[in-house]
């Protein structure tokens, strides 16, 4: 790799060519500057050995999407080519003394060297005059901003252009062109010599400069300049914590490296910095640990970072919301930002993050005694109501365990899956279908439906219309059919030879007998030609205790059981009341996690993108229906709020049919 090294010698020839006169020339090698030691000067004027970067810093394993050029230290550099110049600053002032030094990065990583700088004052100002097309600027974290578009408008002929007609307005097509002209970039900064031998240049520097010359004219010490127009500037982005000298180039790999990709991230994304923050969160934001960790080592820093990086964002939303530094008294405020996509932002341990208002809450951990498992658990106490809950869903389906009856794995075969992404259901928990949740047998199941006897009194003109529950009769329940929904829906569509199974008369006479016949396709239309609007419904009622609230163990270890509506509602309606939500498992404590499908890019460094459909848009869980409610049989969690599910009958207790037992969920304990 090239070190530029500008010595005495070339000095005096650079000073020589540019026709300009040097103080510190001299051919007399007698005259020695003092020497450094202890890292000080006994004097103003000394040799001075140092090297650098020009560029900014990225996080280690932080891949933006799009292309952009990346060395193997994460950075974006200069360009190879790029003349920088080196002042020498008056130490009184910090005015440029006329004295400078001129060189060309040689290299492709932004890298420069000097090995015996002879200088009077140990203040520089190092400045860059780099350039790159709009469309390049993306590497210098200014790729689209107003200085720099990457669109230019020019002057269009309508006559001889196409129009595209909007509601009656004719609209003259696009005459933006992308543009190609070659922008300076200004890169900078102030540096001493004194305390600095491995230094950066980037754009945190380059907005220090002005703030660091105000400062030092007030009479404050270059130190003190420097340490509070660093503050300005991070607060300016929502930082209030000291991330160490922005000259220095360890810092900078370290936390000041999230500070330099938010701002490309804000000069890049502008207007839409919200929306893709708000994606990022939805994306990111629920996914459990064991998911990445599963990934490995590599994968799960990436994920790691991007969370970090998530909070920087979040941090400089705080401050453009006026929302001021999250501290100590402060904790647990919460804050909708008022923005058209709205993010929920939290103050927790001195950080602005995203989040919700958390709640109280005890964890712990249970054993299932049938295989040994060991779940985490949380406990609430709403007012003096007191809940504890599996904060993980359940994974239960050991069919060979001596712990459980024969009718239980009866039940359980074929009736539980893992997400195709777990494939141990140990990330995510185990899907069962909700007679399986349950633990029903198919012969403690009725289908029942709703006969009216309407009665007329004609002394006082009053009809009286009662109604009785009247099971369906056994030719509506086909063991087949309840294989899934798809099957019990569809299967005689696809030419089964049962598609005519389902006898029912279209016409009678009058002493009763049937003069025509027809046939439905499926249970679902045969009760509702048959038994009219009431149609069919599940009946568990023989099973399942009619007491009220409900108490049903179903799948769940002893001494737990299945939730019933009253549950999720105690659950949800304090968490809404909190200002919690579910979907923040740290705030809720419910240990909720929605699934996403990753894929990794192979890059240097990968690439993490969710893929797509990237999430299950309702979660369901099991659900003991209450009196009168057989048509609900999950309880919902969609966008964080827990919900009973929408009917699309109109009648909430109307027809259910029997592909609905096949409905998948997953199950929640709650302890008895």
């Amino acid at each position: 790799m090239y070190h530029s090294r500008i010595g005495r010698h070339f000095a005096c020839k650079m000073a020589m060519l540019l026709a300009l006169m040097f103080a510190a020339c001299s051919n007399d090698d007698t005259k020695q500057p003092t020497v450094a030691h202890d890292g000080g000067y006994t004097e103003e004027t000394g040799i001075y050995a140092f090297s650098g970067h020009i560029g900014n810093k990225r996080p280690k394993l932080m891949k933006l999407s799009g292309d952009v050029p990346q060395s193997k230290e994460n950075t974006l550099s200069v360009d190879k080519g790029t003349i920088f110049t080196i002042y020498e600053l008056d130490s009184t002032t910090l005015n440029k003394t006329g004295r400078f030094f001129v060189d060309t990065i040689d290299n492709d990583d932004g890298r420069f060297s000097f090995t015996d700088l002879v200088l009077n004052s140990p203040y520089i100002l190092i400045e860059i005059q780099d350039s790159c097309t709009a469309s390049e600027c993306q590497q210098r974290g200014l790729w689209g901003s107003q200085n720099y578009p990457t669109i230019i408008s020019l002057p269009c002929n309508y006559d001889s252009l196409s129009t595209t007609w909007y509601g009656g307005v004719v609209v003259p097509p696009s005459c933006e062109i992308e543009d190609t002209t070659k922008y300076r970039i200004p890169l900078g900064a102030i540096i001493d010599l004194r305390n600095h031998y491995e230094l950066s240049v980037n754009s945190l520097t380059n907005l220090k400069i002005p703030l660091v010359q105000k400062y030092y004219a007030q009479g404050i010490s270059f130190v003190e300049a420097n340490k509070k127009a660093e503050k300005e500037i991070l607060e300016n982005f929502g930082v209030y914590e000291d991330l160490g000298s922005f000259e220095d180039s360890k810092n900078v790999t370290g936390e000041l490296s999230y500070v330099l990709e938010l701002i490309v991230r804000i000069v890049r994304e502008q207007s839409l910095f919200y929306a893709y923050l708000s994606m990022n969160i939805k994306n990111f934001g629920t996914v459990p640990k064991a998911a990445i960790t599963a990934l490995g080592d590599t994968v799960e820093q990436l994920f790691l970072n991007t969370l970090k990086l998530f909070e920087y964002e979040t941090g400089y939303i705080a401050h453009t919301n006026n929302l001021g530094q999250c501290t100590e008294s402060r904790e647990n405020e919460t804050y909708l930002t008022n923005d058209l996509i709205a993010i929920s932002i939290v103050c927790h341990s001195n950080k602005w993050i995203a989040g919700n208002k958390r709640v109280n809450y005890e964890t712990g951990t249970m054993v299932d005694n049938r295989d040994g498992k060991t779940y985490n658990t949380v406990t609430y106490n709403w007012n003096g109501v007191k809940q504890t809950w599996l904060a993980e869903n359940l994974n239960f389906a050991d069919t060979t365990s001596p712990n459980i009856d024969s009718s239980t794995k009866k039940i359980l075969e074929g009736n539980t899956r893992c997400n195709e992404n777990d494939p141990s259901c140990e990330i995510y928990g185990r899907y069962y279908t909700w007679r399986a949740a349950m633990n029903l047998e198919w012969s403690s199941i009725r289908m029942t439906s709703v006969k009216a006897y309407a009665e007329y009194d004609e002394e006082n003109d009053i009809e009286t219309v009662t109604y009785d529950t009247i099971l369906v009769e056994d030719t509506c329940l086909p063991d087949k059919y309840y294989e899934s929904a798809f099957d019990y829906r569809y299967i005689s569509a696809y030419g089964n030879d049962s598609s005519n199974r389902y006898e029912y008369c279209t016409e009678t006479s009058d002493n009763g007998e049937c003069l025509n016949t027809s046939y439905a396709s499926t249970v679902e239309l045969y009760c509702q030609i048959k038994y009219g609007n009431w149609g069919c419904r599940v009946d568990a009622s023989n099973f399942i205790a009619q007491a009220e609230p409900k108490v049903h163990q179903g799948i769940c270890p002893d001494g737990w059981r299945i939730p019933n509506e009253t549950d999720w509602k105690i659950l949800s309606e304090n968490m809404t009341q909190q200002g919690a939500a579910l979907t923040d498992a740290e705030g809720s404590g419910f240990g909720y996690a929605e699934q996403r499908s990753f894929e990794i890019v192979n890059s240097d460094p990968p690439e993490l993108r969710v893929q797509y459909p990237m999430v299950i848009p309702n979660i369901k869980y099991a659900l003991v229906p209450e009196a009168n409610q057989i048509d609900v049989l999950t309880f919902n969690i969609s966008n964080g709020y827990p919900t009973l599910p929408t009917t699309s009958r109109e009648d909430r207790y109307g027809p259910l049919g029997f592909e609905s037992l096949n409905i998948e969920v997953y199950v929640r304990c709650i302890k008895d």
